[in-house]
């Protein structure tokens, strides 16, 4: 679930990087530019959040660090797509995201493969992270 103000929202965006839709990476992907950051390829690892659209699947890629909670990049996505931090949920296969899980706690859980964190970065593959609407709640007649 994402969740948060717009300022913890804005604080989080600055920490994790996000690409464009398509496949090109940016300017803050680039091995120089982590390495100028103090950032090695190794300390991070690419998602790649797929939502299904009319036009097609809407893909963009993250770099997060391992020990970094999920919720930075539930609102990252929700602010990017100019979303309520809650109208979306996030699955790694069948399994629905906590805004409190890790990429550590998911491989310790199987959840992504025990042995992607320590991989070479170039050995590494993405891992695909679906982002879903919420479906909106009815209200019970008599309720405003």
């Amino acid at each position: 679930r994402c969740a948060g103000t717009l300022d913890e929202v804005e604080a989080l965006m600055s920490e994790v990087t996000s690409a464009g839709s398509d496949s090109e990476e940016s300017q803050d992907m680039r091995p120089e530019s982590r390495r100028s950051a103090g950032l090695e390829a190794q300390d991070r690892i690419r998602l790649q959040v797929v939502a299904k659209t009319d036009k097609g699947d809407n893909i963009q890629f993250f770099d997060m660090v391992s020990e970094a909670a999920i919720g930075r990049l539930m609102m990252a996505w929700c602010r990017k797509h100019s979303l309520r931090p809650d109208a979306a949920n996030f699955r790694i296969g069948k399994r629905q995201l906590a805004a409190t899980d890790t990429l550590l706690s998911l491989a310790s859980k199987s959840i992504i493969p025990q042995d992607l964190l320590d991989r070479p970065a170039s050995e590494r593959e993405d891992v695909e992270v679906k982002a879903i609407p919420r479906k909106k709640q009815k209200r019970p007649l008599g309720t405003a």
